[in-house]
């Protein structure tokens, strides 16, 4: 042996022995610990914040393309690995994945890709990627699953233990020693442990064999026991429970004729998933752990069909009231999700756990991209329904808008907040573009003149509020029409009280006309007696224990700080504002130091918050 060759082996023996887990990792999974390290690299060096692109590409696709790539390459390797395949076949098939994952990302608005969708269904992908070809059984599968997870949550709890100690290390240091410790380090040990230490920690706890089968029966492991006890003691009992109740929901709409509520389907999502992890969590024990685990493990799927029928009925009345939005389409896509297992766990003789990740994981990819997808379909929903109110407005020619100007009329109040909801649904999903052949081609062209590409959302923003301008919309606010006014005391002041008590200052008062609990009544207690103070339109009261009351009308205090048109202004002041009582018997004044309100389209005025005091007089 050469001394070259002996050197070589020596260094690879100590970084072997030395660091052992991270040698296991990058030669086991090799191109996603480079995927990890390219992220990192790429965050470290704040490539996402000085790269001259555009913001959506420095700061979401790049990250969400490198985070893909790092789960296929996950997944890819699993695969290869169950199918003992050549270490070439299982870099080709990496390769192929990254050129695809590339491609995606190049053309991700003109094929409407979601990457979030992309990223959950490469990382669901991990369940079953070991089990695509062969399929060892339910024991195997779910020892593997149990063994994965665990370590991803474990990484999560190393990532945590080890940037949150250096944290502390850092922040003592700079407590005992007063150095500057630059707040970029901190973020940058964050984002180390993140994306290197948690996915290499994670990798290494990933399981080498799938097809070591589960143990069945009471488990012996610590955590597979306290699973084992929360799905017994709480879980199953829970959902039952949940399930009586919604079942006597369903009874409920069906004697009353009437559509479930609104928002029943997140309800229905969030029991359904719940559910199935629980059944997926009960799969050992579905036999040992007592009746009631057994009677949930037989009947499970069949919990959630009345769920879905109420389900589907809630979300296909919102979506008929107002449109398809991504939250929705996310919605439906579960509901087909749950739908599959009824079908592929409740009617099989002998189920196949694969179905419960698997077809998750494939409506995520099949909603990722395309007019058909969770980003596509939503957008067109949304422009036809833009185009059929402006249609219906008579606010369009040919497709084109017209000017207010040239006898368009102005949308009616529910197309009015419609078409304001629509633009900010495109806004957020940075696809206003959308609308542009709604005025391509006139002069007054709200996409005419772009701010610079690199703040997409400045120039959303500023893109959004033309379309508004150029449909008299005004600003998307119900307040859009009214002037609003305010008052504020800058500097403290001395109020004299005299010194036989017969004058006494009570306060600060602090009430809010939109909140109950701040509005009234509030009670404090005085030298004499108890006062009992309340806001109800625009008139302060005030009440003692004899009975005495006291009402100041506050809305004065527009007149006072507002000019009325036609005068002179009002000359600035920083004093507090006294306000006599309009009605009552108790002698006292009102010293407001800070208001504020608002004017309705008949200028009558509306107080929203009172800051005062009560001078209180002895009679």
């Amino acid at each position: 042996m050469s001394p070259d060759q002996k050197t070589t082996n020596d260094v690879k023996n100590l970084l072997h022995y030395s660091l052992p887990d991270l040698a296991r990792v990058a030669q086991r999974f090799p191109w996603t610990l480079l995927c990890a390290l390219i992220l990192t690299a790429y965050l470290l060096l704040d490539l996402h914040k000085s790269l001259p692109w555009p913001e959506d590409i420095r700061l979401v696709r790049v990250p969400a393309a490198l985070t893909a790539a790092l789960y296929w390459s996950f997944a890819a390797t699993l695969y290869g690995e169950a199918k003992r395949s050549e270490p070439n076949v299982k870099h080709a098939l990496v390769v192929a994945g990254w050129l695809v994952i590339g491609l995606l990302t190049v053309l991700a608005n003109a094929i409407d890709l979601n990457f979030l969708y992309v990223i959950a269904a490469l990382a669901l992908s991990l369940s079953i990627a070991g089990y695509v070809a062969t399929m060892p059984g339910n024991s195997a599968l779910w020892l593997f699953n149990h063994t994965l997870w665990f370590g991803a949550a474990a990484s999560g709890v190393a990532c945590i233990l080890f940037a949150g100690g250096l944290t502390v290390i850092l922040e003592t240091i700079k407590y005992l020693f007063g150095l500057p410790i630059p707040g970029a380090l901190v973020e940058k040990i964050w984002i180390t442990a993140s994306f290197l230490i948690a996915p290499a920690y994670w990798l290494s706890h990933v399981p080498q064999s799938f097809d070591t089968e589960v143990g069945e029966g009471e488990p012996a492991e610590l955590v597979s026991r306290l699973i084992a006890a929360i799905v017994k003691f709480i879980l199953v009992p829970l959902l039952l429970a949940y399930a009586a109740i919604l079942h006597v929901y369903a009874l409920k709409i069906l004697f009353d004729g009437e559509l479930p509520k609104g928002r029943l389907g997140w309800l229905v999502l969030t029991f359904g998933s719940v559910v199935a992890v629980t059944a997926l969590s009960s799969y050992p024990t579905r036999l040992s752990g007592g009746r009631i685990v057994a009677l949930f493990w037989r009947f499970w799927p069949w919990l959630l069909a009345v769920p879905l029928v109420l389900l589907f009925l809630a979300v296909g009345a919102r979506i008929s009231e107002y449109g398809l939005t991504q939250r929705r389409y996310l919605v439906v896509l579960a509901g087909v999700w749950l739908v599959s297992l009824v079908v592929t766990q409740g009617f099989a003789k002998h189920r196949d756990l694969r179905f419960i990740p698997g077809v998750l994981a494939g409506l995520l990819a099949f909603a990722s991209f395309g007019p058909w997808g969770a980003t596509g379909w939503p957008i067109r929903a949304q422009v036809r329904d833009f185009g059929a109110r402006l249609e219906a407005n008579g606010m369009l020619r040919d497709g084109r808008v017209i000017d207010v100007a040239s006898g368009a009329q102005k949308p009616s109040a529910a197309d009015k907040t419609r078409l304001h909801g629509i633009i900010d649904q495109l806004r957020n999903e940075h696809r206003l573009i959308a609308l542009r052949p709604f005025f391509q081609g006139q002069p007054n062209d709200p996409f005419n003149g772009r701010i610079s590409d690199n703040d997409q959302s400045r120039h959303d923003w500023a893109i959004a509020d033309k379309i508004r301008e150029r449909l008299a919309l005004g600003r998307n606010t119900p307040a859009a029409t009214r002037r609003s006014w305010t008052y504020h005391v800058s500097k403290p002041v001395a109020i004299a009280v005299d010194a036989d008590g017969r004058f006494q200052l009570i306060g600060p008062f602090n009430i809010y006309a939109a909140s109950n609990d701040r509005r009234g009544p509030q009670t404090v207690l005085t030298r004499d007696t108890s006062l009992t103070v309340s806001l109800e339109s625009n008139l302060l009261s005030v009440r003692d224990t004899e009975g005495r009351t006291a009402a100041f009308d506050v809305a004065k205090l527009s007149t006072a700080t507002v000019p009325v048109p036609g005068q002179p202004p009002l000359p600035p002041t920083t004093l507090p504002l006294t306000i006599a009582r309009t009605t009552g018997q108790l002698p006292a004044d009102l010293v407001v130091t800070s208001s504020n309100g608002t004017f309705d389209d008949a200028d009558a005025t509306h107080v929203n918050h009172l800051s005062f005091w009560l001078l209180l007089r002895r009679e």
